[in-house]
């Protein structure tokens, strides 16, 4: 292109406000083929340097994004004309693709002055080769030199004249040429071509319900998108990228879920680079069936229901933000129905639900390397409810500012289970509800730390049972008592809390060995808190509010605990029976029994050093 300097210093700018070429979806090997027949064209031009054409510059550095790597691919292919035109032919497969090159072929020689002869014969060949009629060959001429003018009104006339001719190109492909020209593309479900692939970008309006049918694809790419409507893609493709969309007004279908998108049919959405914004009108993506992908995406603002919910096939999430994520339901942010899921590298902030503030998961869900913040939820599991055992399939997440703090992450074992037995070496790391009984057999051994354990039916013991910093809390229990534990090998309790919610009783111990530390026993009734035990090992611990008493058991040694408001018939703190008992350091506070020992009622030899009591009646011990 021959222009002077001042002309070169003013497009150059145009590097920096250019958009992406209609054809940048394509893939390099294309795009590398498609640059080298344009440079091999402007070579054709001896009154310029073709690397100085700042049209081919656009092209590479803005419409296709090419690297330095790729010019070298380019230079030497541009040498090979006879194959370099073959290939390109070939490749051009489309009427579309013919009629976009044959538009860069003049955009490359267009000028203040004539174009020379050897471009001209240039044009003409390649026009014969791809079949441009005439009147076509007109019509772009007259548009590139209109746009190169930057007379947009005329290139707009110019384009009507186009759709007129029934071009299969859009006025979002055209506006590639018309570099200053800024306009609002309005897009209703009539323009949408079925069965083919449909590109937009720029500055876009899509109003109504959008039925994407079989083998139909819409493809937006750095577009700035205002959608008044809902998509539904049915077998069929929704690909968005390096854009933002703001889904600002939602059109309810029958059956659209509360989202914006709904996936059916073996449907595929693929977002990449992309924010998309909800407005608190209800939820971004429902997949029935399908493959959702998201990667470096912002998706936020969602309401009523899950920003997304996947009820089949596959989705995958990577190095995504979810943010301000509401919903009455299950998973603020996600919703993990059926299928398979994996979400590594996200971030999830202000996200709340009844379970799973931020994700509410199955088992055949993976979470790796995700970060939670300032994540709710009303029941259970703040940051995660995985709806199964976790085993692996969660790592390396942090959760902050995620309330409640007891259960951020929450595995739900049970639904369809008679029973959950333990046969060999089990340890749980997290939160955890059994919704059905859970047996530990004789060569079981069940090893819960820093967690807590939610129990809906009783957990019965024959074998070891090791819990350690673990809150033990009641879930709508039908038994009487939390744990059955029928004469099992060991059991070992340390620095855990046991809630029975004021309607249950925690350790019923038949022949038991039982040592416990540093544990809280507390809102108990219907059983003592610890039941019927053989000779327990308890030290530093608190036993508050049991209204059926505190410890009932045969010998043992009890020491620097706490009995702090018990009730019972008798020894409303301590029932102790049977020779070698010891009570040495404890505390008994308003320790109250219908007849005798108020804090302890003892048989056999009896041991008490060192104990306090306040308010205890009808006697501290007898």
């Amino acid at each position: 292109m021959r222009t002077g300097i001042l002309t070169k210093f003013n497009r150059k700018k145009n590097l920096w406000i250019s958009k992406k070429h209609p054809l940048f979806i394509e893939n390099n090997g294309f795009k590398v083929l498609y640059v080298s027949a344009l440079l091999m064209h402007t070579r054709l031009n001896n009154n310029a340097n073709p690397l100085n054409n700042l049209e081919l510059e656009r092209l590479i550095i803005r419409g296709f994004q090419l690297t330095s790597k790729e010019m070298i691919s380019i230079m030497a292919l541009s040498k090979d004309v006879e194959m370099l035109v073959d290939e390109i032919i070939n490749a051009l497969d489309t009427q579309r693709k013919k009629l976009l090159f044959y538009c860069d072929l003049m955009n490359m020689s267009i000028s203040s002055l004539e174009i020379t002869q050897e471009e001209q014969k240039s044009l003409d060949l390649f026009a014969e080769l791809l079949n441009i009629s005439s009147a076509e060959k007109e019509l772009i001429s007259q548009f590139i030199s209109a746009s190169f003018h930057k007379q947009y009104q005329n290139c707009i006339q110019i384009f009507d004249q186009m759709e007129l001719m029934k071009f299969p190109i859009t006025k979002m492909d055209i506006s590639y040429y018309m570099i200053e020209y800024n306009y609002q593309n309005r897009i209703t479900p009539e323009s949408i071509h079925s069965g083919s692939i449909n590109y937009f970008s720029g500055d876009c309006l899509f109003e109504g319900t959008f039925y994407l049918s079989p083998d139909t694809t819409i493809h937006i790419s750095n577009a700035l998108v205002k959608v008044n409507g809902n998509f539904i893609i049915d077998n069929s493709t929704l690909h968005i990228e390096n854009s933002w969309i703001d889904f600002s007004k939602k059109e309810h279908t029958k059956d659209s879920f509360q989202a914006f998108l709904l996936v059916k049919n073996s449907g595929h959405v693929q977002f990449k680079n992309t924010t998309l914004q909800c407005s608190y009108n209800g939820g971004l993506l429902y997949q029935i069936d399908g493959i959702s992908t998201l990667e470096h995406c912002t998706i936020k603002n969602t309401s009523i229901v899950p920003a997304i919910v996947s009820n089949g096939n596959t989705i995958s999430i990577q190095h995504s933000n979810f943010s301000n994520c509401f919903t009455k339901q299950k998973g603020g942010a996600l919703y993990i129905r059926n299928g398979s899921a994996q979400i590594k590298n996200c971030v999830f902030t202000d996200c709340m639900a009844h379970y799973g503030g931020a994700i509410y998961a199955n088992y055949r869900t993976m979470i790796f390397n995700c970060s939670f913040e300032h994540c709710y939820t009303t029941e259970f599991g703040s940051a995660i409810f995985y709806h199964g055992e976790i085993h692996s399939n969660v790592e390396k997440c942090n959760c902050n500012h995620c309330y409640p703090k007891e259960n951020t992450i929450v595995q739900y074992i049970g639904e369809n289970l008679s029973s959950y037995n333990i046969t060999k070496e089990t340890t749980f790391t997290y939160s955890t509800i059994f919704d059905c009984p859970v047996l530990i057999d004789e060569f079981g051994i069940f090893c819960m730390e820093h967690a807590t354990l939610y129990l809906h039916h009783h957990l019965v013991c024959h074998g070891i049972i090791n819990l350690k910093k673990v809150k033990v809390r009641e879930y709508n229990l039908e038994e009487r008592d939390l744990f059955q534990l029928k004469t099992p090998k060991t059991c070992h309790f340390s620095n855990c809390e046991f809630d029975a919610n004021g309607n249950h009783g925690i350790f019923y111990a038949v022949r038991a060995r039982i040592r416990v530390s540093n544990c809280i026993f507390k809102n108990t009734a219907g059983g003592r808190a610890i039941y019927d035990a053989f000779m327990p090992v308890i030290d530093g611990c608190v036993f508050s509010n049991c209204e059926e008493g505190g410890l009932y058991c045969n010998a043992g040694k009890i020491t620097n605990s706490s009995f702090i408001n018990c009730r019972g018939r008798s020894g409303a703190g301590i029932i102790m029976y049977g020779s070698r008992g010891q009570i040495e350091s404890c505390f008994f506070q308003r320790c109250i029994s219908e007849y005798s020992g108020g804090a302890i009622d003892m048989s056999g030899s009896r041991h008490i050093i060192g104990c306090s009591f306040e308010e205890c009646r009808p006697n501290n011990f007898s």
